[in-house]
């Protein structure tokens, strides 16, 4: 087995084996991304939370104001003097501590400041929590313990490390905080100093006016005619206004805070469930029992039941009486009874090579996973997110699948006809999965079946092995060293013809000179006779239970031998790829050719990585010859019939350069995969293409283009063209465009305008709604998400383009164009560059709104605001959103370069 590939199968055990230690830390990004999604808290300009820094107090005082519902008192008070002498009028964050401090929330110090650029200590974090709940200094005991005992024993610090005196990170305040929310407000008893009395109603109910729904996820997306963005809880449907993984919390019982338009802000997973996923066997009418878990657990009543579903269908629960399921998530209610199941049985399963496109590329199969929910450890993953290695199982009629590496490793410690014995435990050669076997890779690096010999061949390495098992426990693959074997198959190319002849007592030989896969040159001279087998295109046509080989022809040099059945077989000729089997001592006992299975031109120009070559699919591993100077011409032949065993350089096609073309080669196959490449060094010049935005544009005196100025992400770089010549498109600084760069001397070699490329995404124009489209955390825009090396570009002046960030985008003008740049040719999700153009609302008398539009006409638009008619021009490239412009609208529009030119109409009121 490769050991590249053994390590890669070593870590995938390895996260596997620890992803119980990210607890801690996820839980920190969980609270962070509710706080941000209810306006909360805001991330740093690179998406991120800081969740390990510090926070001052005057950062915790700001989102103390927030979460207590009392924001738009701090804009009234940020130029009120201030009771702390520190605290200046007019800075950004006087107006939250003026407003913290007149609500009891923050006291000061006793000289009568506040350090609002002090890290805020732990203990006072916990007090202004527990302020802001409504209890105050009537706490038995002295400060800060009563507040600190106080907050353990709602549960607001439990299961947070912290230093009560010391400052605390930003991940265990946001976890803190968002305990916070939901515990209830309480009053004090001033009258009669009963204590503290709860209002039964939380703090995020009380701050934002929401209702809390604590019920179960009962329809999602994938399983009903639902939006993306809706879920129901309890069987009402609900809007999201937040970003769920949905996977998640399908059958789970919610903590949901929910608004008057039926939206939700903010859902969690309830204290009540429990969730098993596992294997299930032994379903009855009143229990199930969890294969790795060992357990058994009963039904919920009838009328407690969520929903069963099985193999993505919704079921009775007699449906899943009798039979096992590969895969399930089982939710347990607080008495620990079933109350919904999520079932599975898988069809099949892979082991994950690369991905191309939607395609999952397993090593011996693929899987078009376009329309799949892929889950691991019960959330959901992308298909960016599967790694090389990862075991995937998979229902093809429910589009489901499971990336599942649980390992057993040990030494392999026996091996009987039908199972081998790791670590103790006993495993099958045969799988339930469609008649497949259990998988490992073979000696040639080829995914195979496991089998007694490979199981003996690893027993003999000595070397502990990685068997990896489904959820009910049974192996499907086998990672691990193979022992020395007594034959050994190796890929090489001929750089002279091999040729056929007979020795002086008329015995048949031939001479064969390569360079083999590993670079090596090696002459060999053999009696064909002395062969075991000969194979072409992979199958076996000739072996020594035959009758003898038999040169053809009448004299030296011979190039063609009889093979008996098969009959005359050309002997390979230069430049041929050809397949050498020898046996421990190094002696040639068999050969393979290939004759149907050789493509020897290109019907088109490839580049290097990409997955297909004539049909064919690529891998990194495969075998590349790269001849020096000589060109294949045709069929087998070559222009330079002069090149020799120094004219051949050997890699691996993962090992060629990025971008190169691939003009002329031949490849070898086995009519599906690449099994060999070769290819010539002439053409091969590397280029990389750089998507950028134009700043300066040189042209010379007979207008050819010479030398451009281009954003490339935050760079300005300066590029000559390689060739000038004169640009038909007249590009211009502002522009996006497609460069394609020499990298031997850094010229542009091509340039391309991204409209008309499969770069370019479409245009939009930001209405009133855009900046709730825009979620800074997740670098989303709208339906796109921007890449962690992609950036925002103003583009108003083209003399002076600068960089914008989110919170910017969001700000945009009514009116404002953007163009979206997509950062490879085959996505329509992922972006490189947002363009913004916000000039294209300058100009004109600005926006108008609540105007009645009284007479429409071709391009004349009559509209009549506060008693005054108007005629407006709507020649330009008008956007209208919200309906079908009419008499009798209410509108509200911006006004383009002139004064009655529009070029943007939002419908408020539909005629």
């Amino acid at each position: 087995m490769k050991r590249s590939l053994i390590v890669v199968l070593t870590i995938a055990v390895l996260l596997f084996a620890f992803a119980g230690l990210a607890v801690a830390a996820d839980s920190a990004e969980e609270s962070a991304d509710r706080l941000f999604d209810l306006g909360f808290i805001e991330g740093y300009t690179d998406g991120s939370f800081g969740l390990e820094n510090n926070i001052t107090r005057a950062e915790f005082a700001k989102i103390a104001v927030i979460s207590s519902g009392f924001e738009d008192a701090a804009d009234l008070l940020v130029n009120s003097p201030s009771q702390f002498s520190d605290v200046k009028s007019g800075v950004w964050y006087s107006g939250w501590i003026n407003v913290a401090a007149s609500q009891g929330f923050v006291k000061g110090d006793p000289a009568g400041t506040f350090r609002p650029n002090d890290q805020i200590r732990a203990s006072e974090v916990v007090t202004v929590l527990l302020r802001v709940l409504g209890y105050n200094d009537n706490l038995p005991g002295a400060w800060p313990t009563n507040y600190l005992v106080k907050a353990a024993g709602l549960g607001i610090t439990s299961g947070i490390a912290f230093d009560a005196s010391g400052a605390i990170e930003r991940g265990k305040v946001f976890q803190m905080l968002s305990k916070t929310l939901d515990e209830d407000v309480v009053e004090y008893d001033h009258e009669y100093a009963l204590g503290f009395r709860s209002k039964n109603v939380s703090l995020l109910e009380d701050a934002l006016d929401l209702v809390k729904v604590n019920a179960y996820v009962t329809d999602i997306p994938r399983t009903s005619n639902l939006d993306d963005d809706e879920i129901e809880i309890g069987g009402t449907t609900y809007d999201l206004k937040v970003a769920v993984d949905y996977e998640k919390f399908f059958g789970t019982k919610v903590t949901a805070y929910v608004n008057d338009d039926d939206e939700v802000l903010s859902i969690k997973l309830h204290g009540d469930n429990t969730i098993v996923y596992d294997a299930l066997e032994d379903i009855d009418e009143d229990e199930l029992t969890a294969v790795a878990a060992d357990k058994d657990y009963d039904f919920a009543d009838e009328d407690d039941v969520v929903a069963i579903w099985i193999n993505g269908e919704e079921e009775d629960v007699d449906e899943l009486d009798g039979n096992v399921y590969d895969y399930a998530k089982v939710v347990l209610n607080k008495d620990n009874d079933v109350v919904f199941v999520d079932a599975y049985q898988w069809d099949n399963f892979l082991v994950v090579e690369e991905l191309d496109g939607y395609d999952v590329i397993g090593y011996d199969e693929e899987l078009d996973a376009e329309d799949y929910t892929i889950v691991k450890d019960g959330m959901t993953i992308t298909l960016d997110e599967l790694e090389e290695g990862d075991i995937l199982f998979y229902n093809e009629d429910a589009e489901y699948a499971e990336v599942f590496n649980m390992t057993v490793e040990g030494e392999m410690e026996e091996v009987f006809e039908s199972n081998f014995e790791v670590a103790g435990e006993s495993f099958e050669y045969d799988t339930t999965y469609d008649g497949k076997a259990v998988q490992y890779f073979n000696e040639d690096g080829d995914i195979d079946d496991f089998d007694k010999d490979a199981a003996e061949e690893m027993q003999e390495a000595e070397e502990d092995v990685v068997v990896f098992i489904d959820r009910n426990g049974d192996a499907v693959f086998v990672a691990g060293e193979l022992g020395e074997v007594s034959k050994t198959t190796i890929g090489a190319v001929l750089y002279e013809d091999m040729v056929g002849y007979k020795d002086s007592r008329n015995k048949v030989y031939a001479e064969l000179k390569v360079v083999n896969e590993n670079g090596t040159v090696v002459t060999y001279d053999f009696n064909l006779n002395d062969l075991e087998a000969i194979e072409v295109d992979g199958d076996e046509e000739w072996n020594d239970d035959a009758a003898d080989l038999t040169l053809v022809g009448s004299a030296y040099p011979y190039t063609a031998i009889d093979a008996d059945a098969y009959g005359n077989l050309n002997l390979p000729t230069m430049g041929d790829v050809i397949e050498i089997t020898l046996d421990d001592n190094g002696d040639i006992v068999e050969l393979g050719f290939f004759v149907s299975d050789v493509d020897n031109t290109f019907a088109k120009t490839y580049e290097s990585g990409d997955t297909y070559i004539e049909g064919k699919r690529m891998s990194s591993s495969v075998p590349v010859f790269i001849v020096d100077t000589a060109v294949i011409n045709g069929w087998g032949t070559w222009t330079d019939s002069d090149w020799d065993d120094e004219d051949v350089e050997v890699i691996t096609y993962g090992e060629l350069e990025e971008d190169v073309d691939l003009k002329s080669g031949a490849i070898t196959h086995d009519g599906s995969k690449v099994l060999y490449l070769v290819l010539t060094d002439s053409d091969m010049q590397k280029t990389t293409t750089e998507l950028a935005i134009l700043t300066q544009v040189r042209r010379n005196s007979d207008g050819e283009l010479t030398r451009i100025k281009a954003l490339v992400g935050d760079d300005e770089i300066t590029y000559y063209i390689d060739d000038p010549k004169t640009d038909s498109q007249d590009f211009k600084a502002g522009e996006a465009v497609v460069l394609e760069i020499i990298d031997s001397n850094g010229n542009v070699k091509a340039i391309e305008d991204v409209v008309g490329s499969g770069y370019e995404g479409p245009s939009f124009t930001v209405t009133s709604s855009f900046k709730d489209e825009v979620v800074a955390r997740d670098r989303e825009v709208k339906d796109w998400k921007l890449v962690a090396d992609g950036y925002i570009y103003d583009v108003s002046d083209t003399t002076d383009i600068e960089l914008m960030t989110f919170s910017e985008l969001r700000s945009a003008e009514v009116g404002t164009t953007v163009q979206v740049v997509y950062d490879a040719e085959d996505t329509e999700k992922y972006v490189r560059y947002f363009i913004v153009d916000p000039a294209s609302t300058s100009g004109g008398s600005g926006s108008v709104t609540g105007a009645e539009v009284t007479g429409l006409s071709g391009t004349v638009l009559v509209v009549k605001e506060d008693g005054v008619t108007t005629s407006l021009d709507m020649s330009a490239d008008v956007v209208v959103t919200g309906g079908t412009l009419s008499t009798g609208d209410i509108i509200d529009y911006q006004l383009g370069q002139s004064s009655n030119e529009v070029i943007y109409i939002e419908i408020k009121a539909d005629n």
